[in-house]
């Protein structure tokens, strides 16, 4: 944000590449993702951290840099809200803000099930498959700048 206020909606670095796109949507629509994608890695390190903790290691950084993008983009939500602006009917929401099944099946999950329920079951075979297979990794971020060019 500047002295005068925040950057208008498509003038921030972290606004959407496409002008197409309303930034607000893409703002909710990334800090939506970001916090699945931080539960996913806080499951992922729950189960691997006592018999893998190489793996739970890489999660855990996997976890920062997703909290991070988070934040990022919840600054810039909160900036445009503050601001006054609103979402442009006109432009492109999302596609996973508008069909978010994912998000719905967690939530629906959540409400019924325990904090030791929400811990993935991974087998031993395949923790040992991932880290043997010594792919490459990518993160949060990298994932999700791909999926914005593609979109």
């Amino acid at each position: 944000m500047n002295e005068n206020g925040p950057l208008p909606p498509g003038g921030h670095p972290h606004d959407p590449f496409k002008t197409d796109i309303d930034p607000i949507a893409f703002a909710l629509a990334k800090v939506q993702t970001y916090l699945l994608w931080i539960d996913e890695h806080r499951a992922s390190f729950e189960s691997s951290r006592d018999a893998r903790p190489n793996y739970a290691a890489s999660e855990l950084r996997y976890l920062e840099d997703s909290t991070t993008q988070a934040l990022i983009h919840l600054q810039r939500l909160k900036e445009l809200l503050l601001a006054g602006y609103a979402i442009d009917p006109k432009k492109r929401i999302p596609k996973g803000l508008t069909d978010a099944p994912r998000l719905e099946s967690f939530l629906k999950n959540a409400q019924n099930l325990s904090g030791d329920d929400l811990v993935p079951q991974v087998s031993e075979e395949e923790l040992d498959r991932r880290e043997a297979a010594n792919e490459k990794r990518y993160t949060t971020a990298e994932v999700l700048a791909h999926l914005d060019r593609t979109e």
